[in-house]
Parts: C-alpha cells; structure tokens; sequence
C-alpha cells in the first residue's frame, strides 16, 4: 500500500482535487445569475452575435446597441461570438451557457495541471499546486457565471504551458503553439497585451542565449513536410488578424482601443452605451469630490489587501459579497509572508522558468497596480474600490500560485515535513473556500425569483454597480 501510494499518490490527490472542483461548480450553477460580475454586460454581447448573420465582426449602424456593441468589441469577442454561435446548435437557455463554462473550468484546472509540472519538479509539489489553484473561492466560482474571463483564463494558461514547454526544450513549435494562443487570448481579453510584450522579451533573450543552434531550429520549422508548418501557418494568421484588427483602430482613431466618445457623439453613447453612461456619472461625482489621495506607497498597501481579500474571498456586487474571517484573512497573509520570506532567503537565479513565471506575475501584476488600478484611484479621486478586484490578475493567477509553491515548499529539505507542511496549508486553503462559503451564504443566493431568465430577455438595457468594469 505505501509503495501504491509513494507511486500514484500525486495523481489521486490532482483527480479528487479536479473531482472535487467540478462537484462545486455543479453545485454553484444553482446560484442565482444576478450577482455574477458584469453579467449585463455579457448576456448583452451574446444576444449581439445570437442575432449576428454569420461570423461578422459588426451591426448594422441603425442597430440600437451598435454604439455599445462596437465600443466594446475592442476588449475583446473571442468568448461572445462563440456563446452567441453555440446558441444555434445547444439550447437558448442561460444555463446551458453556465454549463459550457464549467466545461472552460474544467480545461484550465487540467492545463495548470500539465503547467505546473512543467515548472515544478517535485510531483508532490505539483498535486499542492493543483489543491491550491482549485480552492480559490473568486476564481472558481466565476467559472460557474457567464463571464468571458473563464475563456480567457483556459487560453491564456494554456500560451504559458507552450511557452514554458519552449523554454524547455528550445522548439519553435512550442512558441509557434504559445503564439497562438496569445492571440486567442487577446481577441478574447485585451488585457493580455501587456503579458504577450513580455512574453516576447522572453523569447528574444532566450533566443539569443541559443543563438548557436539557431539555424537547425529554423529549419525544422520552415519544413514543409513537417507539421510544424502547419502550426507556423495558424500562428501566422492569428497574427495577421490580431494586426489588422487592432491596427486599424490606430490608422482611423490614433489609438488601439478607441473610446465610445472617439466613434460616436456624446448624445449617443450616453443613451446606448451604460459603461459609458456610468463612468461620466462617476466623473462628474468626481470633480465635486476633495480628497487626500495616497501616493503609490500607500496605495500599494490598500491595493494589495484587497486583491487578497477579493482572491479568497467572493467579490461580486455591492449587494452580494463573502468575506474571509479575519482570522482566515491573516492566517492567509501571514502564509504569503512566510512563502516570500523562504523564497528571498534561499532563491535560485538559475531556475530559467521560476524567474519567468516570477517576471510574467510581478509584471503584469505591476501594470494592473499602476497602469489601471491606480490611475483610476486618482481620476475617481479617491475612490478605491473602484476596477479593484482580484479577478484582473486572474490571467497570471496561475503563475502565482506555482511561485507560491515553489518558494512555500522548496526550502524544507526534510521530505515528511515537506510533506506534514503541504498537507496542512492545502487543508487550510480548503476549508476558506468551498466550506467557508457553504457557512456564510444566504437565502438571496439561491432565491427562485434571481434566478436567470432566457438569456436574451432585457439585454439592450441593463445596469452596472459602482463597483463593475470590465478589464
């Protein structure tokens, strides 16, 4: 039994913690759809492209949401094209749509999987990672909702797993793969620009650093009888599209994503577009505002505290969110202290893929901070909790979590009480989630009368909470 066990025990902790993970989001499609983020938002660009001919990128310009419709397209269609098709093959109800994005869950838990085993190289290590990736109460539970994000997160961890496999290996195919994943990312979300900018730095220093068998690599590549060609062709394509997509935006309007005001009239946009309509709101309650605002520095500390909190916890409206207790909260933090701790005193320059999973996460993380958190702190003077949630570092969350483990567990060269450590902290993270949540919801979760209608009934009008922005 314990030579079983010491042989097959990582894989049946990774299938009971998938296992596990799928029962709840099962259960949770049971939760009512109102208080799921930017739910108008979505439901509104599927009901776009149900009604859509074909794959057409565009409306008709009498449309009456069209200057919604093409404002927000720029952010991304990818994940509202494909729901809004899938309704012409599956039935027109909303938890069909749920269902399918469960199934999204249940790819990126997988591909985290092959990921983390890719960077990780203690099997036991792995399995923690995978305990801890799927007990993560905002990131799974948005697996349950409609939300383009859950899209996002499948394509986008799985552009790391081919680049990582690449820096393995040093295989063109590996990018090329990575490459197109990238851009599926990006026409799903935008905001994965700024990693596909450092992914590409990745790739020249690694190129230059086998320079010397340069030459053989290309070779294989650019063979066509090869199926590599076959992957250069889709990459090449994707690229093609990606570039005449948002390129076009720059030749016409003098910058990639054009606003509302940029393609039609103030009048316009504040009748059609609600996104539009709610941050003028916010803007004139701003200018009559007078406040103290904190430098970066303290911003930082605000900022870092509530993308823990609305991590572990379940941040989705004003009306409906769920807290970790306070003992949860600092038990967490104190965790993540001790793992960063561990992880400056014994770190190892010459871990290649530690230091790119570390560069990706800080450095996206560093653009959300400054370029889009902090810079809306200062335009809403000094409302905080505005664009603050956790889920805008869902695309590098799982990077986060292999560090996590890689500097949590690394240090312990004990193997039992590695192992003693591992078991305890993935207890721990599982019982602030799914139990947690079981404890603290209430009856307004799961009333009847929340629950979704058809999914395109009241799409061309809906509102958004003054905490909801798409990112």
């Amino acid at each position: 039994m314990k030579k079983f066990f010491s042989k097959y025990g990582d894989k049946i902790i990774v299938l009971g913690a998938l296992l596990y993970f799928l029962g709840k989001e099962i259960f949770l499609l049971t939760h009512a759809v109102n208080f799921a983020p930017d739910a108008g938002y979505h439901l509104t660009q599927i009901s776009h492209f149900f009604q859509m001919p074909g794959l057409i990128l565009d409306l008709p310009s009498n449309y009456p949401g069209y200057a919604y419709f093409l404002t927000a397209i720029n952010g991304g269609f990818l994940y509202h094209l494909l729901l809004g098709k899938l309704l012409f093959i599956v039935p027109e109800d909303l938890e069909v749509l749920r269902l399918i994005n469960v199934f999204f869950g249940m790819g990126t838990m997988i591909v985290f999987y092959f990921l983390a085993q890719e960077i990780l190289k203690n099997k036991w290590m792995v399995a923690f990672a995978v305990v801890v990736m799927t007990n993560l109460l905002m990131y799974t539970y948005l697996f349950s909702v409609v939300n383009y994000d859950n899209l996002g997160n499948l394509l986008g961890v799985s552009a790391f797993y081919f680049l990582f496999r690449y820096l393995r290996k040093s295989e063109w195919v590996y990018f090329l793969w990575s490459v197109l994943f990238m851009n599926l990312t990006l026409w799903t979300k935008f905001s994965f620009a700024p990693i596909i900018f450092m992914i590409v730095c990745v790739f020249l220093v690694n190129e230059w650093r086998e320079r010397k068998t340069f030459k053989f690599r290309f070779q294989k590549v650019f063979s066509t009888r090869s199926h590599r060609f076959c992957v250069f062709l889709l990459a090449s394509v994707a690229i093609l599209f990606s570039t005449f997509f948002w390129g076009k935006n720059i030749i016409q309007h003098g910058q990639v994503q054009p606003g509302c005001a940029e393609l039609f009239s103030h009048s316009e946009c504040m009748q059609h577009n609600p996104i539009y309509r709610r941050s003028m709101t916010l803007d004139d309650s701003a200018l009559e505002r007078s406040a103290n605002l904190l430098d970066r520095v303290g911003f930082f500390s605000k900022w870092s505290q509530l993308m823990v909190k609305r991590t572990f916890g379940m941040f989705l409206n004003s009306s409906a969110n769920m807290a970790n207790s306070s003992f949860q909260l600092a038990t967490i933090k104190i965790i993540l202290l001790l793992a960063t701790l561990f992880g400056i005193r014994f770190y190892d320059f010459k871990n290649k893929k530690i230091n790119a999973a570390i560069f990706f996460a800080l450095g996206y993380a560093m653009f959300v901070l400054l370029y889009v958190n902090y810079s809306s702190y200062i335009e809403k003077r000094g409302i905080i909790n505005t664009v603050q949630e956790g889920r805008y570092l869902f695309l590098v969350l799982p990077l986060f979590v292999i560090v996590f483990t890689h500097f949590l567990l690394r240090f312990w060269k004990n193997k039992k009480i590695k192992i003693a450590i591992g078991v305890v902290v993935a207890l721990f993270f599982v019982w602030c989630e799914f139990p947690n949540y079981l404890t603290n919801c209430n009856r307004q979760f799961f009333e009847p009368e929340l629950k979704a209608q058809p999914f395109f009934q009241n799409c061309e009008i809906f509102t958004l909470e003054p905490d909801e922005q798409p990112f």
